[in-house]
């Protein structure tokens, strides 16, 4: 678990994967200068994951593609980010494949 973080340029923050479990609570990002991989702030491949309170903020409208790309074996899915600043209260993504858990 991870409560606030706070973070500037591109790439993904978090990437959980192979049956991994993260949480985060709280963050702030600050993007729109700088290079890197701009495809998804957090990534989940076959994984869970929770994200709480967290916000986007960009001074140039240079944001992130997506704010979650979440994969289940061939399928991806993803939440592509709004205009502006984006923020959400509650993202939660849980693998129900072989973990027991439902």
């Amino acid at each position: 678990m991870i409560l606030t973080h706070r973070d500037s340029n591109y790439g993904a923050k978090i990437h959980t994967r192979a049956g991994g479990k993260s949480e985060l609570i709280g963050a702030h990002v600050y993007t729109g200068f700088g290079g890197g991989d701009k495809s998804a702030l957090f990534r989940i491949q076959d994984s869970s994951a929770g994200f709480a309170s967290v916000r986007e903020i960009t001074f140039t409208g240079d944001g992130f593609v997506n704010e979650v790309m979440e994969t289940r074996g061939a399928e991806t899915r993803s939440l592509p980010r709004g205009k502006g600043w984006f923020s959400w209260t509650l993202f939660s993504a849980r693998n129900e494949s072989g973990s027991g858990e439902k």
